[in-house]
């Protein structure tokens, strides 16, 4: 009687994972879904997007590469602005950091996550980002965004 009992708790602990998976959505799913297409339709240089996640108990933060048809620092840094500012209204949460870098297009089949390939130091100091500069990349924190842009969720 008690083996009866122990398999049958045993089989509902194992089974209570799956049964919830399918109660929630996928957070990242949802970064993707929104976040890619309002990038790309931010500014006529974004040609197209490559978006990479990082999860945790604070939330999503992700990863977004740019791939633009003009690479003169002018337009990048017209890019660089469009798609932090497209990133982070769209985002479904408040996304725990963007990193942004920019490459050229079109987007390869096999995306090498290595920094992009064109320079942003000038680009990054014309869009008034050069604090948030990382290597070849633009690195901004929730609490970076925010002051940059306002809270989350509340339009400006």
């Amino acid at each position: 009687m008690n083996t009866d009992r122990i398999v049958a708790a045993t089989a509902a602990l194992l089974a209570t994972p799956l049964l919830l998976s399918g109660c929630t959505a996928s957070p990242v799913g949802d970064f993707r879904s929104q976040v890619a297409p309002a990038v790309i339709a931010a500014d006529s240089n974004i040609r197209d997007t490559q978006l990479s996640f990082s999860t945790g108990p604070a939330g999503v933060g992700f990863w977004l590469r740019i791939y633009v048809d003009d690479a003169s620092d002018d337009a990048v840094a017209r890019s660089l602005v469009a798609a932090l500012d497209a990133a982070y209204s769209a985002s479904p949460s408040l996304p725990t950091s963007i990193q942004l870098d920019v490459a050229r297009a079109p987007k390869p089949d096999d995306v090498e996550l290595a920094l992009g390939d064109i320079p942003i130091s000038a680009a990054a100091e014309a869009a008034g980002l050069s604090s948030y500069r990382l290597n070849n990349s633009i690195e901004l924190g929730s609490a970076d965004l925010e002051q940059r842009y306002g809270p989350w969720g509340v339009e400006g």
